[in-house]
């Protein structure tokens, strides 16, 4: 899996890509102030929008996603990692 990103001083989105397409994507907020407040800049990071696209669904990428952006956020120094996650079910 290749990983892309864009980024800004509190913000980077990744863009992970298997057999040259794209197969899901996610956010690092760096600073959070509404979740984490100001006390928490320091040592926190927030995983937002991680999103798996549907034909590699069950193949285990959004854990893999979750683990290289743990990787990441440990890498930067920071020791809390926030994450929510809300199911969207297709019908």
């Amino acid at each position: 899996m290749h990983n892309h990103f864009l980024s800004n001083c509190f913000q980077e989105v990744y863009l992970a890509f298997l057999d040259h397409e794209p197969a899901g994507c996610f956010s690092i907020q760096w600073e959070f102030e509404m979740i984490w407040g100001e006390q928490f800049h320091t040592y926190a990071a927030y995983i937002l929008r991680l999103v798996v696209a549907r034909k590699y669904k069950g193949r285990g990428i959004g854990a893999r996603l979750l683990d290289w952006a743990e990787s990441r956020i440990a890498n930067k120094g920071k020791s809390w990692l926030g994450w929510t996650a809300w199911p969207i079910i297709h019908r």
